[in-house]
């Protein structure tokens, strides 16, 4: 059963990095400045519509990253360009992605194949540009990354499929229906409660205008006597 100090995952290590890529750069030793940074995606070819939103300096497969997210809906989200080289790294190539996703495999496995594909996050919905790493035995897995950012979205292997399905079969969680089939009995459940709680009141509204009616029509009234 799953453990509850590992989220309720079925294995521990989910999303976890175990230490496969050489430390990064420590983050005070970024070469590019936020200035020429700035100047530099100015003069890209960015869509008007386009504006940066956060510039975020982080560390990554070994590498010192500058993350910059776009604002709006469309591709790319966001750009992520070496903070020591100023090389653009995204999107990234199945080289990099490979590199990436074996940071967070603990067995030697082998890469069998890496795959684009548009990913849709289990809690947000959200329809995100994504690079599947798939490895062979002895520990078969999947690494899903964003294209853009580089970032983890979903660390598949056999048991947490399963888990998955069990979670989505409790939850009634089917075809894009994101818990709908759930709210429906949830939703019948509410009303015959209400109905019933209304049902109780009409009845003892009833039982009170009666016990009213009964004791009116057993009232004696006084009798008066006529003096003569």
């Amino acid at each position: 059963m799953p453990d509850s100090r590992t989220g309720g995952r079925w294995e521990e290590g989910y999303k976890e990095r175990v230490g496969r890529i050489a430390p990064a750069p420590p983050l005070a030793s970024a070469q590019i400045s936020l200035d020429d940074l700035f100047n530099q995606l100015n003069h890209e070819s960015m869509a008007a519509d386009r504006t940066i939103e956060e510039i975020i300096l982080r560390q990554d497969f070994g590498r010192l990253l500058y993350e910059v997210r776009l604002s709006g809906q469309q591709a790319p989200s966001a750009i992520l360009i070496d903070a020591l080289t100023n090389e653009r790294l995204s999107p990234l190539s199945p080289d990099l992605a490979g590199m990436i996703a074996r940071q967070y495999i603990k067995t030697d496995s082998q890469i069998t194949n890496i795959t684009m594909e548009q990913y849709v996050s289990h809690n947000t919905m959200i329809n995100l540009e994504a690079i599947r790493v798939n490895f062979g035995e002895p520990g078969p897995a999947a690494i899903i990354l964003d294209r853009h950012t580089g970032r983890i979205l979903e660390d598949e292997s056999p048991w947490r499929q399963v888990h998955f399905l069990v979670k989505q079969s409790h939850q009634l969680n089917f075809f894009g229906f994101n818990k709908t089939l759930l709210n429906i009995p949830g939703l019948a459940i509410l009303i015959m409660s209400l109905s019933g709680l209304w049902l109780w009141r009409l009845q003892v509204v009833r039982e009170q205008r009666a016990r009213q009616k009964t004791s009116h029509s057993e009232y004696q009234y006084p009798r008066t006597t006529r003096q003569s």
